[in-house]
């Protein structure tokens, strides 16, 4: 007999559930956190040497395609202001696997006091500048971008800066009160939007924290260096987290002008690749992956070059005395006029008693 084809046809289908491997999302999430490796115990062991006692700062200048005359009239200004202000340097600048004829203008340039370091392959920003901190030798090291947007006179006021102050480090604040920029809105904008993120996510006591030119201590990088991960424009602030964790807190944030010489360089995906990888950095901070041992300044002892500025009014910091490595507001305040009267000064007072009001 046929079947009556005006009856509904049944289909049975059976659902399974379905398996969810966690292992997986485990592993996903540790390749996302552990993408960037940095440069490890090769840099530690290249910051721990001790530094050449004939030179007062290193400057490093990574660039990457950035033309060989803009390079050469970035590398010969830092070279020339600095020799003008009777600063002992030694000028770095780190190609990171360029494909333009820009490292050229290092030997154009016939200084032995400017050398060249040439990545075999693109490695970003933090890859450029690890790789520069690495063949530093001088006890102050810092960095300058390669656009010329910011004048290289910053870097001899920077460094009295550092050593007047006893600081760990000195940043170019753009939000300073004296600073001076042209920057366009939508640069402006993501700025704000970082210091939020930064302040908020991060914990960070900051008003700025890309602009590039900056000022270390030797012994922060060497114990910082070895712990960061980040190899693109993120490294600035992991450096700043590796601060705060390692309790290298004597941070000061200075005048910057910029003038644009061109267009931005950072392009809308490099922002959202950079905010990407802040929250990386919160993500290992939070699962304890850093491993950062906090210093102990019981026994540290200043050491610092014996510059001076008397033109700008700064004086060398003496040796470490009775009022102890973290107790130097007045000495600042005496040695750099004007500086305990900054509001903008990034110095993280979290473990000073807050003042009450009267």
């Amino acid at each position: 007999m046929l079947n009556d084809t005006n009856a509904p046809l049944r289909t049975e289908v059976t659902l399974t559930p379905a398996y969810v491997d966690h292992t997986t999302l485990r592993q996903r999430l540790d390749r996302w956190v552990n993408r960037d490796r940095g440069l490890g115990s090769d840099v530690s062991t290249a910051l721990q040497e001790p530094p050449d006692p004939n030179l007062d700062l290193t400057i490093v200048v990574p660039f990457f395609n950035t033309g060989r005359e803009l390079l050469g009239e970035t590398l010969a200004g830092v070279r020339d202001k600095l020799s003008q202000a009777g600063v002992r340097h030694e000028v770095i600048a780190v190609d990171d696997g360029g494909s333009d004829d820009s490292y050229l203008a290092v030997a154009e340039l016939n200084d032995p006091h400017v050398r060249l370091l040439r990545l075999p392959q693109n490695q970003g920003k933090g890859g450029a500048l690890l790789n520069g901190f690495a063949a530093a030798r001088a006890d102050w090291i810092g960095f300058i971008d390669a656009d010329g947007d910011i004048s290289p006179d910053h870097l001899a006021r920077y460094l009295a800066t550092a050593v007047a102050s006893d600081s760990d480090m000195v940043v170019a604040d753009k939000t300073h009160q004296e600073s001076s920029n042209a920057v366009e809105s939508s640069r402006a904008a993501t700025s704000q939007v970082m210091h939020l993120v930064n302040g908020r996510l991060l914990r960070l006591a900051l008003t700025d924290t890309q602009t590039g030119a900056k000022i270390f201590r030797r012994e922060f990088l060497s114990h910082a260096v070895p712990l960061a991960r980040e190899r693109g424009f993120a490294l600035d602030v992991e450096l700043f987290v590796l601060a705060r964790l390692l309790h290298y807190r004597r941070i000061l944030g200075m005048p910057v002008s910029i003038a644009r010489t061109g267009g931005s360089t950072v392009s809308k995906k490099a922002v959202l690749k950079t905010g990407s990888r802040v929250l990386r950095i919160f993500a290992r901070e939070t699962l304890g992956m850093y491993r950062a041992e906090p210093r102990d300044w019981g026994n540290h002892s200043t050491q610092g070059i014996a510059f001076t500025n008397t033109n700008q009014g700064y004086e060398p910091v003496p040796e470490q005395g009775s009022e102890g490595r973290r107790s130097g507001r007045d000495r600042r305040a005496k040695a750099i006029p004007g500086l305990a009267r900054d509001r903008r000064s990034l110095r993280d007072r979290r473990d000073e008693p807050r003042e009450t009001a009267r």
